[in-house]
């Protein structure tokens, strides 16, 4: 569910700027005809004549052909305002694409994976409605990460597993793992002295009206939420380990429940840093081959880049979280579950 190349949220920042700059008005229309230098085009009701204009074009699959529906924006030319090609319309391909998930989903998870759903949505409610809400208004990014966060692992904790005992061991396990993530990201930021430029669409935060956004507080929110999203899954993984463990054994004590639970947790700390590795390269895959085609700079420039500077800071901060949540959870499951067994 993660997330598009940091090149197309580039592409999607930069056309949303220049969109909100230079129109105004904005509509879909259906290409009826394509010529060499111009389209016709039914928008609102009428057939317009739009200038075949390629300069939006990155490749040939992006040329418009007819019967297509492409959105159109009003921009200020020198001779007034003119209707011209915005962008490719692919809402409705992009919600059957949700929906085909959805229904896989369903399918294979059943209420399990119906209530993940549900998680899921209120996550991505909370980031829309209230973390970047609470971020644009000007207040401190730490704090609202810290807050979002913790809404963001109650909700997909207990409404993906249920309100039990072990969600919520699972749920503290994952408040005082982020705590920890939190203090090393602040740590690590200042530490390697990045300040939150590393991205293009960054640089839209340095100066006029959105000046006032704290590029620190924005990184340091990103890795958290980057953390969060793997995060729960071994702090429940473990507890529920430990739960069967200490069914299947009643006699062990907590430092055998957390020993045995340790070495499931290893297992899946190896697996999960490499998922979570491999989830941040695969964001910024274009950005880093850019870098690599680059032969201007010697190879030790682009490592010291502030952009993979903070790549390196989100993997090893994420990766520290995951290794700290197995033991942590471990624990908490071990001495907590084993105490429950005995009263």
């Amino acid at each position: 569910m993660k997330f598009f190349p940091k090149l197309c949220a580039f592409l999607f920042t930069f056309c949303f700027f220049m969109g909100s700059v230079f129109a105004n008005e904005f509509a879909v229309g259906e290409v009826l005809q394509v010529h060499e230098d111009d389209l016709e085009v039914e928008l609102l009701g009428k057939k317009i004549k739009v200038e075949n204009n390629e300069n939006f074009l990155t490749t040939l699959a992006q040329e418009t052909s007819e019967g297509e529906k492409m959105v159109m924006g009003k921009f200020e030319m020198g001779r007034g305002k003119v209707w011209q090609i915005y962008d490719k319309y692919r809402s409705p391909h992009l919600l059957a694409l949700v929906l085909l998930f959805f229904i896989l989903i369903f399918l294979i998870g059943g209420k399990r994976g119906l209530s993940s759903l549900l998680g899921l949505a209120i996550s991505i409610s909370i980031i829309l409605f209230g973390i970047i809400p609470f971020i644009a208004s000007g207040l401190n990014p730490l704090l609202v990460a810290l807050v979002g966060g913790f809404a963001i692992a109650g909700v997909t904790i207990f409404i993906a597993h249920g309100f039990s005992r072990n969600s919520f061991l699972a749920f503290l396990a994952t408040i005082f793992t982020l705590l920890v993530a939190a203090l090393f990201a602040c740590f690590a930021i200042s530490f390697t002295k990045i300040f939150g430029t590393g991205s293009e669409e960054s640089f839209y935060f340095l100066s006029g009206e959105f000046a006032f956004i704290d590029l620190r507080g924005l990184l340091f929110t990103g890795i958290l939420l980057g953390t969060l999203g793997v995060l729960d899954d071994i702090t429940v993984a473990q507890i529920a380990s430990i739960s069967e463990i200490q069914k299947a054994n009643p006699k062990l004590s907590p430092r055998e429940l957390f020993v045995s639970a340790m070495k499931i947790g290893r297992e899946h700390i190896a697996s999960m840093i490499n998922t979570l590795a491999l989830a941040y390269v695969g964001v910024s895959l274009p950005l880093i081959l850019l870098l690599f085609l680059d032969s201007s700079k010697p190879l030790w420039v682009i490592l010291n880049s502030e952009f993979v500077a903070e790549e390196i800071v989100r993997v090893v901060v994420g990766s520290s979280a995951l290794i700290l949540a197995a033991p942590i959870a471990s624990f908490l499951g071990a001495y907590f579950l084993r105490k429950r067994a005995n009263s």
